[in-house]
């Protein structure tokens, strides 16, 4: 597989609705009193570019908001909304505030926070590189294979495995022990697991936990000084488990919840391909750590999957076509059912309903001709360019390409 070699390889560039910016105020007031920034990052997760932010402006948290999260490894451009921030801050935002990595600055004031009905789309940048002749033919192949009557790239719409950085490890989701009830098999596996990819401090923080698990005012007093060390902070002083959960960040918490249900989502999806009666060799399958993806022509899919909308796993659900079968198989292979998706003794950690298109396109794709790769003697680099709806994700456009 290519990979990308820096984070100007994979650029991103978040649109907002046109009803939404263009109601945007050039000063705040009673009537709008969200400050909407553009945010520009690179090596940054969104919630930990935002924390420093916050932490520059001497800001909550929570006062934030933002409707996506951005990749680490890219450059990227994205929107979020500070709640009536003070006047310091309002000034130092005009100008733009700024760290190693990141920017953000105001370009303007909404009468209400940002939240995903404010995205239109994301643009893409893309720059594959490492590649031999063969690949690169099969770049072009895969895209007119998957062209639809508009020469968007059409795609069952799964989620990528960024989402599931929080089972990056190997070892399982998160959600599983907090189903059973064991919020600190749960917390290991969310922050205190080692994985292979791991680096700087989270390498240090993952290989502390694993060597002194259950030593918790060792881990308290070693472990770096970062937000994911107040759980053992809690745990040292004789909090119950089900409170050092709570102590992650919100964020995190939720994740561990939402990676699982997109899992579930994932595995629904790869069940209905599967039961289509499409001869295998019309289906491109792409192998992925959390199981293939399997991409259909789009001649192949049923007129009903064109405006489906499946839902997140949740105890809320009912099964219904045209979903409904492949979802339910994917949750009885699991061991569960719909009732079971609660964590007991936590009632603020919810398994949410929510539904999620189907298909998506990736509308004004252009696979560039290829050039010799410079940072790789021998091999070939692609630029490729697409735009995405909200929620679709660009490495799952890569892996239906061969990537």
């Amino acid at each position: 597989m290519a990979i990308r070699r820096s984070p100007d390889d994979f650029r991103v560039d978040e649109e907002l609705v046109s009803s939404y910016a263009s109601a945007l105020e050039s000063s705040p007031s009673e009537d709008a009193p969200f400050a909407v920034c553009r945010l520009t990052k690179s090596g940054w997760t969104t919630p930990d570019a935002v924390d420093a932010l916050t932490r520059e402006l001497h800001l909550p948290p929570r006062s934030v908001t933002y409707a996506g999260l951005k990749d680490r490894h890219a450059a990227t451009a994205q929107h979020i909304s500070l709640d009536h921030p003070p006047l310091g801050a309002v000034r130092s935002l005009a100008r733009g505030v700024e760290g190693e990595g990141w920017r953000a600055r105001t370009i303007g004031w909404s009468s209400r926070p940002l939240d995903a009905s404010c995205i239109a789309s994301n643009t893409f940048e893309i720059v594959v590189r490492g590649l031999v002749k063969f690949e690169v033919e099969l770049m072009r192949s895969r895209a007119d294979d998957l062209a639809d009557a508009n020469g968007a790239l059409l795609f069952v719409n799964y989620f990528g495995d960024q989402r599931f950085g929080s089972a990056r490890h190997g070892k399982g989701f998160a959600a599983r022990p907090l189903i059973a009830g064991n919020p600190l098999g749960a917390l290991r596996l969310a922050i205190g697991t080692p994985a292979r990819k791991d680096s700087g401090m989270q390498r240090a923080f993952t290989r502390l936990c694993a060597a002194h698990w259950g030593n918790w005012k060792r881990l308290a007093a070693e472990l770096p000084e970062c937000p994911d060390r107040r759980p053992f902070e809690r745990l040292a002083t004789g909090s119950e488990p089900d409170a050092a959960f709570m102590a992650l960040r919100p964020f995190l918490r939720g994740m561990c919840i939402e990676a699982y249900q997109s899992y579930l989502w994932n595995e629904g999806a790869r069940r209905m391909v599967r039961a289509l009666p499409a001869q295998e060799w019309r289906t491109i399958e792409a192998a992925d750590d959390f199981g293939p993806l399997l991409f259909p022509r789009p001649t192949e899919f049923p007129a009903s999957w064109l405006t489906c909308e499946a839902p997140m796993l949740s105890p809320e659900t009912e099964f219904a076509a045209p979903w409904g079968d492949a979802w339910q198989e994917a949750i009885t292979a699991e061991g569960l059912t719909t009732a079971a998706l609660v964590v007991p003794g936590i009632a603020a950690l919810r398994f949410g309903h929510a539904l999620r298109p189907l298909l998506a396109r990736a509308a004004g794709l252009v696979v560039e001709p290829d050039v010799d790769d410079s940072t790789e003697r021998g091999s070939r680099a692609v630029s490729v360019r697409f735009s995405l709806p909200r929620g679709a994700y660009a490495t799952v456009v890569l892996r239906a390409l061969g990537q």
